[in-house]
């Protein structure tokens, strides 16, 4: 994924760009934090965010599997069978 991704900001290296936009991402701290713990500005840090998070989608989407509706419905509770609620509605 480093390829696709111009580093803007030559002060940070890309795995530390990686690392505040992974850390934003998967452990919710909110960007005063991450400007704080990285000491950077504000809008690096949003920008650095805003910059992995495209890619990182388009990479992995291949990993997100959804199952088709005949294994749903095989599986889904049972208050939705008893209450005979449409699958297509909550698909």
């Amino acid at each position: 994924m480093r390829d696709k991704v111009k580093v803007r900001h030559a002060r940070r290296s890309v795995e530390d760009h990686v690392l505040v936009a992974s850390m934003k991402l998967g452990l919710a701290l909110l960007q005063d934090d991450l400007v704080h713990k990285f000491g950077l500005e504000l809008t690096i840090v949003s920008n650095v965010y805003r910059l992995w998070l495209p890619v990182w989608s388009n990479n992995m989407r291949a990993l997100i599997v959804w199952p088709n509706r005949s294994i749903i419905r095989n599986h889904i509770p049972i208050r939705f069978r008893e209450e005979n609620i449409d699958i297509g509605l909550i698909l």
